[in-house]
């Protein structure tokens, strides 16, 4: 086993911190073209399309819509035994009732809905339950018992 001395140590540590200052220095140079990229977005770009960017808590929810329960069923019966992606539900809600609806607003329902085994999720898709799967998506159970329909 060949033993390494000291100044082979030294000399191998001083080539790496070498190489290191040497990323740095490139790393810091691109820091510092970012930063006169973004001042320049900043300068040049509208105040109205800076400020309109997705609002990621979305919309509230408009008066007189469906359940989330009923819109979701819906949606799922209209794109039949295929069923739709999570993102794809919230897309057709979002454009039949609820406009402005984020994806974070909804998508947890669907889970939830899938939890309780009032939606099947086959890969990345969900889907009604059949007749012969337990449950319905009609209603939600407390709304069925209480006899109100808005979640």
């Amino acid at each position: 086993m060949k033993k390494i001395m000291p100044e082979d140590q030294t000399k191998h540590l001083r080539k790496r911190l070498s190489e290191i200052e040497g990323q740095i220095a490139v790393l810091q140079d691109e820091a510092q073209e970012i930063g006169i990229a973004l001042r320049v977005i900043e300068k040049y770009t509208p105040p109205e399309v800076r400020t309109s960017a997705v609002d990621v808590k979305g919309k509230p929810r408009p008066e007189g819509i469906p359940t989330i329960s009923e819109m979701v069923a819906f949606v799922l019966r209209e794109a039949g035994n295929e069923g739709l992606t999570a993102g794809q539900i919230v897309e057709r809600v979002r454009l039949r009732y609820w406009p402005g609806l984020a994806n974070q607003q909804f998508q947890p329902s669907l889970y939830r809905f899938k939890k309780e085994g009032r939606l099947i999720k086959s890969g990345n898709r969900f889907r009604l339950p059949s007749t012969s799967d337990q449950g319905t998506m009609e209603l939600e159970p407390e709304v069925a018992a209480s006899g109100s329909n808005r979640v």
